[in-house]
């Protein structure tokens, strides 16, 4: 499977998303409001947020994922280039540049993903009527105090098992790229002679992809 079909999935379950998240909008005006409420609406003003976070976070996913599809034929764009000019294409340190591409776009999807788990908590808190309390880290303390609501819920659970096992991952996932990038940029080329093509892996560091590999959910 290549870059672009896994986007294709991915993209497929963004459209589930959004079908969840109209089929909450009915239930939060009928259940839990009684009444049609207007975009002032904390929960409607927290939902429009949600919605566009989402869809910034699929855009810059699909273009990173479009970027890696391109690489081995830029590669070979420039194995050409460099015959016709004489040069061996051997002689020419190629792939970093690419490498540092991708660590940029990975590094918006990285952000829009932490920003997203933000609006999803806020979302949530705004369904039980919390309008107060904002973003992710809001929800997890809500659901540790046993003053709140929430803390009573069978959501309750879920947020903790999400926050163990996802959330604080990718909170340290971000620490690790913000103040450690250059055990971003490996990346390996190999000219497949038989074929005519370049073959090129792009490698993130073994021990971050440990830690996700381990998931439970």
């Amino acid at each position: 499977m290549n870059y672009l079909d896994q986007f294709q999935q991915l993209s497929e379950q963004r459209k589930r998303i959004d079908d969840l998240v109209t089929n909450l909008n009915l239930d939060y005006i009928n259940k839990i409001k009684g009444r049609f409420v207007n975009e002032k609406d904390p929960y409607m003003q927290a939902e429009v947020s949600f919605s566009f976070r989402m869809r910034a976070l699929g855009f810059h996913l699909g273009a990173m994922l479009t970027y890696l599809e391109s690489i081995p034929q830029r590669l070979q764009d420039l194995h050409y280039e460099s015959r016709k000019a004489g040069l061996s294409p051997m002689s020419l340190y190629i792939g970093e540049e690419f490498a540092i591409d991708v660590l940029h776009l990975f590094k918006s999807v990285l952000f829009n993903l932490v920003s997203f788990i933000d609006y999803t908590g806020t979302l949530v808190c705004c369904c039980f009527e919390q309008q107060n309390i904002q973003k992710w880290d809001g929800l997890k303390s809500a659901c540790d105090s046993k003053e709140n609501l929430l803390s009573r819920l069978k959501l309750s659970s879920s947020v903790k098992l999400f926050e163990k096992e996802l959330v604080n991952r990718i909170y340290k996932l971000r620490s690790v790229v913000i103040h450690n990038r250059n055990i971003w940029v490996n990346i390996n080329t190999k000219w497949d002679l038989m074929n005519s093509k370049y073959e090129v892996t792009i490698l993130a560091p073994q021990a971050e992809v440990k830690k996700f590999s381990e998931l439970s959910i």
